[in-house]
């Protein structure tokens, strides 16, 4: 391959004053394999983007280098960034198209421009197309009605199939095998998922379409199908950056170690402390055995903190070295000392979200901007008092990465049984319950709910009738389920209790549709769970609906008036969702055993370091202000109360890591 001879380029940059020392040891001493170990707040992006200006200053060639990134965003704001500091080369070399050739993206970006240009290799044209998510999910039930697979309602629906196929495409391993682990559930399916699965494969191919997985496990298949396009594409990058190292899979590893196999020249930037996301196939042992795999590979730490008080950096210290399976780090603040965190202990999860409103409400009267504060949690179900305290008390917020609680699509199936009971008029609940019936779809919804209109007691007629005209034969059994569920709910020992009624709704087929149609079932099970200890504070579900959906709707209100004013909003996110982001105030909820760490995680011991890498990661989002909250007592779904313990990972910390509050 001809390359393109480019001199040494003069520059206004002063990598030894604009860096510090661990960064700019980094950028001027990285040649070869490369692990950048990069602590939350240490400058990551910055050390990435002055290392390409570096090679550029050193005359690498633009088209020589390769930049992977796992969002277009992270992407555009390197580039943008390099193309600022391009503008301090005084030399203006190509001044008009600065990083022309650069390549810099997503692997699946990066992917897509390799498929365009070898895509006879993989057996498809350079016009493929790629499908989204919703067409993958088209073409799963297509698959599944070509197959003619008898379905029951606990076979999974095409978007959890969907999510099987891409776990077991990302981690480079059977569908078997991930079923049995993530998915255990399905076991029963398993020979008819893996029908389905090359249906989809084949049906992809004949469509002359991708998906997303497509464009990576394509790509990498690519490398050995086709020895000339390894060997350009191995000849072309001679330099190699990887962003968020931590993060990749292992079909993503792959693609990497072959790119880099000619120059050996690849730079990977991550933090194994802050690898949480296994449950997308992310593999820590891409970092861990990086040496393993490039003997030769240098070793680099970034421990200056630029976010966090000391205080919070010892507490994140202390626990992180807990886990066995890292590169040791202590990260050290370049900030001034601040108040140290604050463990809180209340009674339960209706007095933590009290103490995080009136908390949240002070910071705002002593001057913290709204948007400068956050609640972190491990699970979403666990925000869902806090929801109604935060309504309640009129503080805007946004749930980050999702729907605010009531809005999610199985709390408002839950409500609308609930809502029939109340009021056996409601088209909106009857037709959101309806066309859960297999078989039933709008049109058919029609007839049926004219009939049951007309009725003077439209739910009494509904469960009394045996003969509604217009249900389909494949729709009779989950009508007559259907019209089971209803007289349990109309029941004089339970139409007044809205948690028994939950419970009741739960334990009739709705667990099962939940596992079977959402990949994330037994999360949203328990969210179910938490609404029933809501509902328990009520003496009527008339009184429940009407307090729970105006306070939803005020909360619209809120919402729709803070964006027309440019209000600010406090942020709630799961602690996934948060990874990157910072805030100068942060809560962390439910940290009791059980809870954080969650306790499936506690099976194993690569489960429970994952959660302890979690924590790590919630402290570390904070700048100045970390609470820390622990119930004392967990009401259970069944009405039982239990004490629980302090999460162990605030019990192995030394306690003058943080300071202690009675609320």
């Amino acid at each position: 391959m001809k390359r393109d001879k480019i001199t040494m380029t003069k520059t206004n940059i002063n990598f030894a004053e604009e860096l510090n020392a661990e960064q700019y040891k980094v950028v001027t001493e990285g040649d070869g394999p490369c692990l950048v170990l990069a602590g939350p707040g240490s400058g990551k992006t910055r050390t990435l983007v002055y290392r390409v200006a570096y090679l550029l200053s050193q005359g690498v060639n633009p088209a020589e280098i390769l930049l992977l990134t796992f969002t277009n965003k992270a992407a555009k704001e390197m580039l943008s960034r390099v193309e600022l500091l391009w503008g301090r080369f005084p030399t203006g070399l190509n001044s008009a198209r600065p990083l022309a050739g650069l390549v810099g993206g997503t692997y699946h970006h990066c992917g897509n421009l390799a498929l365009r240009r070898y895509a006879e290799v993989v057996g498809y044209t350079k016009s493929f197309g790629i499908l989204d998510r919703s067409d993958s999910k088209a073409f799963i039930s297509e698959a599944l009605a070509e197959l003619k697979i008898t379905r029951d309602k606990r076979f999974p629906k095409a978007e959890v199939i969907l999510g099987i196929i891409s776990f077991a495409t990302n981690s480079c391993r059977d569908i078997t095998p991930v079923i049995l682990s993530q998915y255990p559930y399905l076991e029963q399916f398993i020979s008819e998922i893996e029908r389905t699965a090359i249906v989809y494969r084949r049906r992809k191919k004949e469509a002359n379409v991708m998906d997303y997985d497509d464009l990576l496990s394509n790509w990498l298949y690519l490398f050995s199908a086709s020895p000339s396009a390894r060997e350009f594409y191995q000849e072309k990058f001679r330099y190699i950056l990887v962003d968020e190292y931590q993060d990749t899979n292992r079909l993503q590893f792959e693609i990497i170690k072959v790119l880099s196999a000619k120059h050996q020249n690849v730079m990977v930037v991550g933090d194994d402390g802050q690898s949480i996301y296994s449950f997308r196939a992310a593999e820590i042992k891409n970092v861990l055995d990086f040496s393993k795999i490039f003997p030769k590979a240098n070793i680099f730490r970034l421990e200056t903190n630029y976010r966090s008080a000391p205080e919070i950096l010892k507490l994140a210290n202390e626990s992180i070295k807990n886990n066995r399976n890292q590169f040791p780090k202590t990260l050290k603040s370049s900030r001034k000392s601040g108040p140290k965190p604050v463990l809180v202990a209340v009674e339960n999860g209706f007095d933590e979200a009290r103490f995080v409103t009136q908390r949240v409400l002070e910071l705002i009267s002593e001057k913290t901007p709204l948007s400068e504060i956050a609640v972190l949690f491990r699970a979403r179900y666990q925000a869902t008092e806090l929801e109604m305290a935060l309504t309640g008390r009129g503080i805007l917020y946004l749930v980050r990465g999702g729907l605010r609680f009531y809005e999610q699509a199985h709390v408002k199936d839950v409500l609308s049984y609930l809502s029939l009971v109340v009021n056996g008029r409601d088209e909106i609940a009857w037709r959101r319950i309806l066309l859960h019936v297999e078989g039933i779809g709008p049109g058919y919804f029609k007839r049926i709910y004219e009939q049951i209109r007309q009725a003077e007691q439209p739910l009494t007629a509904f469960c009394d009738s045996e003969s509604l005209k217009g249900v389909p034969s494949r729709s009779q059994s989950g009508v007559a389920n259907l019209k089971k569920l209803f007289r349990e709910l109309a029941a004089p020992k339970i139409i007044n209790q809205p948690d028994k009624a939950i419970k009741t709704i739960l334990d009739s087929d709705y667990r099962a549709y939940c596992l079977a149609t959402y990949p994330d079932g037994a999360e949203r099970i328990l969210e179910i769970e938490e609404l029933t200890k809501i509902a328990a504070l009520f003496d009527s579900t008339e009184r429940f609906l009407s307090e729970t959906i105006m306070g939803e709707n005020y909360q619209d209100e809120m919402f729709k008036d803070g964006q027309e004013t440019g209000k600010k909003f406090l942020t709630l996110s799961t602690i996934h969702q948060a990874k990157g982001l910072e805030w100068k105030a942060v809560f962390i909820l439910s940290l009791a055993d059980g809870r954080f760490p969650h306790v499936k995680a506690t099976q194993n011991h690569e489960g429970l370091e994952e959660e302890r890498r979690l924590f790590y990661v919630a402290v570390t989002r904070a700048k100045s202000i970390l609470y820390l909250l622990q119930p004392l007592i967990s009401s259970g779904w069944d009405g039982k109360s239990v004490i629980q313990q302090l999460s162990p990972f605030v019990r192995e910390l030394p306690e003058n890591c943080y300071q202690k509050q009675t609320p």
